[in-house]
C-alpha cells in the first residue's frame, strides 16, 4: 500500500543514522540482535515519588523533557553521542471509552542524536522527533524489526535496549483501576526502560533494568544522574528529591504464589506417578468428545496439534533432549496421563516423562516427509503421553522435526510458549520461574475448582440461549440437504482458505473501530456476521469468539488448555452499521469472559443439549484472532512462530524451514472457522471450512464478502490478495 511504503520509508531513512549496541560494562549474558528477542533473566525495579509541584512551571512538552534527560543520562553514562530509544504509548486516555479492549499500545524507536544542542532547540527537536514517530506508528518496533531484521542485525542495531515510557494526566486517570498506573506498561525486552507517571497529586517513576546487565549500584547511580538532567531540563531552583525510594527484585513473571495443599490419592506410591490431580472442565469436554459412542473417526484426531520444521545444520539430539526434558519438568501438564475413573476419568502426573523423545534415521528427505505425514496423521489416545517430539535424521546436513501434542494439554497459546522456551532451552538462555500450578489454577480459575461456578456459567448460557433460539443459516451442510454438526462429533474433513487486506486499507479500518469506540477484530466479527446472516437468511445467530483467557500475569507462562471459545449472540437487524454491531459483539464478549471456559458445555450438557433438541445449536460457526501473536513478535523463536513465516529463517545456531501443514487428512470441528494475523504488509484472514458444506471457491467467495463489508466506503479496493500461511 502507498501508506505502507511511504512509513516504510520513513523509517528506513530515520534508522539509517541509528547508532549500533551501547556496550555495557559489567554484562553477563549476550546482548540480543535484532529479530531474536531478549536474554532478560530477574528484573530489578526502582521506583520513586517526586512532588507534582516541581513540575507545574515546565508542564510545556513535559514529555520530552523526560526523555531528554532519560537520554542524556544513558548518553553520559555510557559515553555515546547518540542513542535510540524505544518508546512506548497508548491510545488511551481522553475520550477512549472505559472498558475497551486493545490492542491499544506500543512501540516505536525515537533515534536521538547531537545531544549538547542548546536547551530549547534539542527540545523542540526530540519533540518533533517523538512526534514523527507517533504518526509513523502503524509500522511499530515489532514491524519494524520483521521488516528490516537482516539489515539491523547486520548494523549490530538493537531497537529494544533502551525503553522509554510516560504516562499523562489523561492515562493515567484512564488507567486508575489498576493499583499502580505503570502496571499498565507491557513486560518489555528491554535492558534499561524508564516509565513515568504524572498526576496531580505526584509524579511516579520507576527505572527497570535487566539484573543480568545492570546491577542494582548502577541502577541507583542512573536514577540519581537522571533526576540532576531532569532538574536541569525543567530549570528548578534546587535538586528534584524523591519523597519515597523503592527497590524490589522480581523474576520476570513475578513473584511466586504460596503453595497449594494436594489431597491424598489412591495413585500414592505407584512407580513414575508423581501424584493424582484433578481434572479441568475444559479437559472433561475434550475427554467426553473424544469418546462420545456418536463421534467419527475424524472427530476423534481433531483436537491433536503438530508443528514440523526443516533445521540445518543436523541438531545435537542429546541437547535437544535435555532441552525438552527442561521444559517438561517446569510445565507439569506436559507429563499428563489421563486414565478412566469409574464412569469418569482421571488424570496424574508422570514423575519422569515417557516416550516423549526419538530419533528415527532414514535414507532421504523425500523417506523423512513421508514419514513426516505419518506422524503427523498418528491419533494420540487419551491414555498415551500427551506430547512427543520426534527428530527424523536423513543425510548429514538436515533433520525433521515433528512435535506434536494433544489439546488436552496445550492450547494455541501454550504452542508457542513451548516453542519459544525450548528454543531458549537449547540456546542456554535464561527461562523465567512458572508461578500456577495445575492445582492453582483449577482453584483460581476453573470452574471444577469454584464453588457455585457451573450454576453462575450455566445461568448465563441460558440468557444466550434465550427464545426463541436462532434458527440454523441456510447454507454449508443443511444447504445441500446433509446432517448438520450441531453436535460437533459428525466431524468431517476440511481445507482453508487465505486472503489479506493492505495496510492502508486495515489503517484506515483501525481508525474507524477507535471512532467507534471498539476494535479491529470486533469490527471483523460484525462483517463475518453479517455475510452468514445474508447467505444463511438468518437475522439472529450464534457465533463462537476464541479468547486466550490470559488475562492474569500468572498465566503468561503457564502451559494447559487455557483458551475457550465463547458464545455471543447476534441479532442483526438491530444495529444500522456495522460499527453499532461490532460495539454490540464486544460487549457481549466483554459479558461471557467472566463464566469462562466453555469449551465443556459447547459440546455437552443441559444447555446445549436443550438448545440442540429444539432444532438450534451452540457452536457452528468460529471467528476471531489468532491465540499465538504473543509469539511472533520479539521473542527468541519469533521468526519461526510467525503465522506467514516461509522459507528459511535464521536463528543465529542454526537455519530453520517451518513446513505446511503435514496432515494429508485435516479434521473440521467448525463449518466456519475465521482467523485473521498480522501479515507481512497487512492484515491475513486465513478461513477454514467443512468439505461437506462447501467447496475451495464457495469458501473464497464468503471470504471475500466479508472484507467487502468490512472495507465498505474506505476506498476502491485492490485489497483482497492472497496470502501466504
Amino acid at each position: 500500500s502507498s501508506e505502507y511504503r511511504r512509513d516504510l520509508a520513513y523509517w528506513k531513512e530515520i534508522l539509517h543514522y541509528a547508532p549500533a549496541i551501547v556496550p555495557i560494562p559489567g554484562r553477563s549474558c549476550a546482548a540480543s540482535p535484532a529479530g531474536m528477542g531478549s536474554n532478560r533473566g530477574r528484573v530489578g525495579l526502582l521506583e520513586i515519588t517526586l512532588p507534582a509541584a516541581a513540575f507545574a512551571p515546565k508542564s510545556e512538552l513535559l514529555a520530552a523533557r523526560f526523555l531528554i534527560a532519560y537520554a542524556k543520562t544513558l548518553a553520559n553514562r555510557f559515553s555515546r553521542r547518540s542513542l535510540v530509544v524505544d518508546r512506548w504509548y497508548s491510545e488511551r486516555g481522553e475520550g477512549t471509552p472505559n472498558g475497551l479492549i486493545g490492542p491499544l499500545d506500543g512501540s516505536y524507536p525515537v533515534v536521538l542524536r547531537a545531544m549538547d544542542e542548546p536547551g530549547y532547540d534539542l527540545l523542540r527537536k526530540v519533540e518533533r522527533a517523538d512526534a514523527n514517530g507517533h504518526a509513523h506508528r502503524s509500522m511499530d518496533t515489532s514491524s519494524l524489526e520483521l521488516a528490516l531484521e537482516e539489515d539491523l542485525r547486520v548494523r549490530h542495531i538493537s531497537l529494544r535496549q533502551f525503553g522509554f515510557a510516560f504516562l499523562d494526566g489523561s492515562q493515567v486517570t484512564a488507567l486508575a483501576a489498576l493499583f499502580h498506573p505503570l502496571d499498565a506498561i507491557a513486560a518489555s525486552a528491554h535492558e534499561i526502560q524508564l516509565s513515568a507517571a504524572v498526576s496531580e497529586a505526584a509524579v511516579v517513576c520507576r527505572l527497570t533494568v535487566d539484573l543480568d546487565v545492570v546491577e542494582e549500584a548502577t541502577a541507583r547511580l542512573l536514577l540519581d544522574e537522571f533526576l540532576g538532567e531532569l532538574s536541569s531540563q525543567l530549570e528548578t531552583s534546587g535538586p528534584l528529591v524523591p519523597e519515597a525510594m523503592l527497590w524490589r527484585v522480581r523474576e520476570w513473571s513475578g513473584q511466586p504464589s504460596a503453595s497449594v495443599n494436594v489431597e491424598r490419592s489412591l495413585l500414592d506410591g505407584v512407580p513414575n506417578v508423581e501424584r493424582e490431580i484433578a481434572v479441568t472442565s475444559t479437559q472433561l469436554g475434550l475427554l467426553r468428545f473424544q469418546e462420545h459412542p456418536d463421534a467419527t473417526a475424524h472427530a476423534r484426531a481433531a483436537f491433536l496439534v503438530s508443528k514440523e520444521f526443516k533445521i540445518r545444520p543436523q541438531m545435537d539430539a542429546e541437547r535437544l533432549r535435555r532441552a525438552i526434558e527442561t521444559i517438561m519438568a517446569r510445565h507439569e501438564v506436559m507429563r499428563t496421563r489421563f486414565f478412566r475413573k469409574g464412569a469418569g476419568y482421571g488424570a496424574y502426573l508422570e514423575r519422569t516423562p515417557t516416550e516423549f523423545f526419538r530419533v528415527e534415521q532414514v535414507a532421504d528427505e523425500a523417506e523423512a516427509m513421508e514419514r513426516a505425514t505419518e506422524l503427523a496423521q498418528e491419533r494420540i489416545d487419551i491414555e498415551a503421553p500427551m506430547f512427543r517430539v520426534t527428530v527424523i535424521r536423513f543425510g548429514s546436513e538436515c533433520d525433521l522435526i515433528v512435535a506434536k501434542a494433544h489439546h488436552l494439554v496445550v492450547d494455541g497459546y501454550s504452542l508457542g510458549l513451548i516453542v519459544e522456551e525450548t528454543v531458549k532451552a537449547y540456546l542456554g538462555l535464561p527461562l523465567d520461574p512458572v508461578e500456577m500450578s495445575i492445582d492453582r489454577f483449577i482453584r483460581d480459575f476453573d470452574h471444577v475448582g469454584k464453588p457455585g461456578s457451573f450454576e453462575r456459567r450455566d445461568a448465563f448460557l441460558r440468557k444466550v440461549f434465550a427464545e426463541p433460539l436462532p434458527d440454523i443459516p441456510n447454507l454449508g451442510r443443511k444447504a445441500k440437504g446433509r446432517r448438520t454438526n450441531v453436535n460437533l462429533v459428525d466431524c468431517s474433513l476440511g481445507e482453508g482458505v487465505t486472503l489479506s487486506i493492505p495496510g492502508d486499507q486495515q489503517d484506515m479500518l483501525r481508525k474507524r473501530a477507535r471512532a467507534a469506540g471498539t476494535t479491529e477484530t470486533a469490527m471483523i466479527i460484525a462483517a463475518f456476521a453479517h455475510t452468514i446472516g445474508v447467505r444463511g437468511g438468518v437475522d439472529d445467530m450464534v457465533l463462537q469468539i476464541p479468547a486466550a483467557l490470559r488475562h492474569d500475569r500468572r498465566l503468561e507462562n503457564y502451559v494447559n488448555f487455557v483458551a475457550s471459545d465463547v458464545p455471543v449472540r447476534v441479532r442483526l437487524s438491530r444495529y444500522e452499521t456495522l460499527e453499532a454491531l461490532a460495539v454490540s459483539i464486544g460487549e457481549g464478549i466483554d459479558e461471557a469472559i467472566q463464566f469462562a471456559p466453555f469449551m465443556d458445555s459447547n459440546y455437552f450438557g443441559d444447555v446445549h443439549d436443550d438448545v440442540v433438541a429444539k432444532g438450534s445449536y451452540t457452536s457452528l460457526f468460529v471467528v476471531g484472532t489468532q491465540t499465538v501473536e504473543r509469539w511472533t513478535q520479539a521473542t527468541q523463536s519469533a521468526p519461526l512462530q510467525r503465522a506467514n513465516a516461509t522459507g528459511e529463517l535464521d536463528l543465529g545456531m542454526f537455519k530453520v524451514t517451518p513446513l505446511p501443514d503435514m496432515r494429508r487428512e485435516k479434521p473440521r470441528t467448525s463449518e466456519l472457522d475465521l482467523r485473521t494475523y498480522p501479515s507481512g504488509t497487512g492484515l491475513g484472514l486465513f478461513m477454514t471450512y467443512d468439505l461437506l458444506g462447501y467447496d475451495d471457491a464457495e469458501a473464497h467467495d464468503i471470504l471475500r464478502e466479508v472484507i467487502e463489508r468490512l472495507v465498505a466506503g474506505q476506498s476502491t479496493v485492490d485489497a483482497v490478495e492472497q496470502a501466504a500461511v
